[in-house]
């Protein structure tokens, strides 16, 4: 049977204005819940990441990203129904958790990077003031007159509260022998006697849990 030539091949849809604004209002809501939960995420991930268990944060993304339907009705908000607008809903998602993620690892929020341990100084009785150490090639120098003991310090900070600071000491290959220090608006205090040789002082600080060394060599020479 020959098809009419004044048959339509297509009909288009009626456009209802109302129809259209309430579906777009929902789907801008639907976005801007999904970006607050993503930030939100992103930010605990961050944490989660300085505590050094950074594999819960990722866990916990890939499992919304799965349940992904189901968090949306569970939030009483509407599913886009085209493929189109969920995949972006679903990219919304992944790129501001990946975005506040990398925020909450960064300064000023925290840092990812160990603590800044700087600022070798003694203590000169004679002018009663902390001076700095000089430093070469990653080496500390002083000279001394006599053997004796020195009142030392050295800069110990970070951008969230430290735990705990500690200090080893080792010379010419003996074992380490920890020292007592005084941890105090961001120095770290000790003692320490000296003969002209090659000291190495180990700075633990622990953080979350986690602990970061840095060795500090100081030549002490003969004046």
């Amino acid at each position: 049977m020959a098809k009419d030539k004044d048959q339509e091949i297509f009909v288009e849809p009626e456009f209802i204005e109302k129809d259209f604004l309430q579906s777009e209002k929902e789907r801008a809501k639907s976005t801007i819940v999904v970006f607050l939960i993503a930030a939100a995420l992103g930010l605990f991930s961050g944490y989660l990441f300085i505590l050094g268990i950074w594999y819960v944060g990722l866990l916990l993304m890939f499992l919304l990203v799965i349940s992904f339907k189901r968090v949306i009705q569970a939030l009483h908000l509407r599913m886009p129904q085209r493929g189109s607008q969920v995949f972006i809903l679903v990219m919304v998602f992944i790129l501001t958790w990946i975005i506040f993620w990398t925020i909450s690892l960064n300064p000023p929020i925290s840092s990812v990077g160990g603590p800044q341990v700087s600022t070798f100084q003694v203590y000169d009785a004679h002018t009663s003031s902390w001076t700095s150490l000089t430093e070469s090639n990653g080496q500390y120098h002083y000279s001394i007159t006599q053997n004796g003991v020195l009142s030392l310090r050295v800069y110990v900070s970070y951008i969230t509260p430290i735990s705990n600071v500690s200090i080893t000491v080792s010379t010419g290959g003996l074992t380490a022998t920890p020292l007592s220090i005084n941890y105090f608006d961001n120095y770290a205090y000790f003692n320490q006697s000296v003969v002209p040789a090659l000291y190495v002082f180990n700075v633990d600080v622990t953080i979350h849990g986690t602990s970061y060394v840095s060795p500090l060599q100081v030549q002490i020479l003969s004046a």
